[in-house]
């Protein structure tokens, strides 16, 4: 998989060992420069550290038009520890068939018990394809807002 650094939300964000909520460490802006991809855009959330003690975990996509008040684009619903392999995907959206945003993009992540050591998630846009050039949001251009 490919990506671009400004495009993810997490990058082996450390969410902590209590259970709870936590945002992404960084908000995506749509308004600034992105890649255009070759090949398929996916928004992927992936668990690089799953660790003992840690009952379940749930991921959310969210956008919001003002960086305030945030609407949920997909939900992997809570899955069960032993349900996610190492460096597993638990959330894997295609951009281009429903993956429309309003200009601001985070994900969430809801623990459910209390882990030994601290949990580890990488989310963001991924390709297979190679970027090709950058450009600037455009409202109707697959994002709405």
């Amino acid at each position: 998989m490919i990506t671009e650094v400004n495009r993810l939300c997490s990058d082996q964000q450390t969410l902590g060992t209590a259970a709870g909520t936590t945002a992404s460490e960084a908000i995506l802006d749509n308004v600034r420069q992105s890649p255009v991809y070759d090949g398929r855009l996916h928004f992927i959330v992936q668990v690089t550290n799953a660790p003992a003690g840690l009952t379940s975990l749930q991921a959310k996509i969210q956008t919001s038009p003002d960086n305030s008040t945030w609407t949920d684009l997909a939900d992997s619903g809570a899955v069960a520890l032993a349900n996610i392999p190492a460096n597993g995907v638990l959330l894997d959206v295609p951009i281009e068939d429903n993956f429309k945003t309003a200009r601001y993009v985070r994900t969430t992540y809801t623990q459910v018990g209390t882990a030994t050591t601290a949990a580890k998630v990488t989310a963001g846009e991924f390709t297979e394809g190679t970027p090709r050039y950058r450009r600037i949001f455009t409202s109707g251009a697959g994002f709405t807002g």
